[in-house]
């Protein structure tokens, strides 16, 4: 994926006023109305990378908890 090199950053309130003027660049009606089939197709797999879903964790994660050294590191 080639980067581009003009980095831009907006507000909330600028991003806002961007889509009430339609300055949106997506096409949603024609977002919506590809199925799901096409839309996995549409994805370059290649440059975005397969999910790995031997690494998902379903649930709350547990309470954290502090580990401490008790060595010393002066000897």
């Amino acid at each position: 994926m080639q980067k581009n090199e003009r980095i831009v950053r907006y507000t909330a309130s600028e991003i806002d006023d961007m889509l009430r003027r339609g300055e949106d660049q997506t096409d949603w009606p024609r977002v919506d109305a590809m199925t799901e089939e096409e839309l996995e197709a549409s994805i370059d797999h290649e440059e975005e990378g397969e999910f790995d879903w031997s690494t998902v964790q379903v649930g709350i994660p547990g309470p954290k908890q502090q580990l401490t050294c008790t060595t010393s590191l002066l000897g």
